[in-house]
């Protein structure tokens, strides 16, 4: 990386504190916040730092929504348990 890449990155410092990177994150995706991971957004700012040292990427944003996939930062959508698949454990109760 070169230095006015890393100028750059230390002039601007840290651009969010808190729950606004996943909110961030999440307009970028087009995703209600509720569908973000905040532990995962946070635990993918070390591959970010990592990416950062290898000039493969300047903007914390920008890698997140890129990697998104990989990374974990998008909820899996949970499966229900239907009720069909409850019917027969509580007729099965009934004495």
């Amino acid at each position: 990386m070169d230095t006015a890449a890393r100028t750059k990155i230390a002039q601007t410092g840290p651009r969010f504190i808190g729950p606004d990177l996943t909110d961030a994150v999440a307009d970028a995706l087009k995703k209600p916040f509720a569908a973000i991971s905040i532990e995962m957004v946070y635990r993918s700012l070390y591959f970010f730092g990592q990416a950062v040292q290898r000039g493969e990427a300047t903007d914390v944003i920008a890698y997140l929504t890129a990697n998104a996939a990989w990374l974990g930062v998008l909820k899996r959508k949970s499966k229900r348990l239907s009720l069909e698949l409850l019917l027969p454990l509580i007729k099965s109760a009934d004495p």
